[in-house]
């Protein structure tokens, strides 16, 4: 066990130094939802920093060591995700917490790709691969301080959701499976 935080690139860098093993698969599986609008330590807003900036850094950090894999852990919020490039921070704009979540999604997914294309580029046998748990029932939703609004979300998302270690089986899936690149 070793402690990161991925809203903290500083954070990152000292993990990634520190971390010297092979890897034989890297599971980007960390992330926070729907939060009120809350900046990382380096500025960033809170879900882009943590879903997509922290992961993305850390992954090219551990690259040169990873022997396999690299599971992204997605969200079919990426398909409502649009990245604004003139305001990746939410600076400008209104805040608005289920778009800046599909925006890091979006960026996740994008992200998988783009390394697969460049991977596969330079004759790498590693392979980066996207995965989806589906709504699963774990502490993703648990922001301090929401409204009335999210808890009934929650509640209502509980519902129906299906278990976390349901959630993770096509996480492990994608880490294990005899699958191509960019599945």
């Amino acid at each position: 066990m070793r402690r990161l935080d991925l809203a903290d690139l500083s954070s990152v860098r000292g993990f990634a130094e520190r971390f010297t093993d092979p890897i034989d698969v890297l599971i980007n599986n960390a992330g926070i939802s729907i939060p009120p609008l809350v900046r990382a330590v380096d500025g960033f807003e809170s879900q882009f920093g943590t879903n997509h900036l922290g992961h993305f850094g850390l992954t090219n950090l551990l690259l040169p060591q990873v022997r396999d894999r690299i599971v992204t852990v997605g969200s079919l919020a990426h398909l409502t995700g649009k990245i604004d490039f003139t305001d990746l921070n939410w600076r400008t704009r209104n805040y608005k917490p289920y778009a800046a979540y599909g925006q890091s999604k979006l960026a996740n997914h994008l992200s998988a790709h783009e390394l697969q294309r460049q991977l596969t580029a330079r004759g790498s046998p590693v392979k980066s691969v996207a995965a989806h748990p589906g709504i699963a029932t774990t502490n993703l939703m648990n922001a301090e301080g929401q409204s009335l609004r999210h808890r009934f979300e929650k509640l209502f998302i509980q519902s129906f959701a299906h278990s976390a270690e349901a959630g993770a089986l096509p996480i492990l899936y994608a880490a294990t499976a005899d699958i191509p690149g960019d599945s």
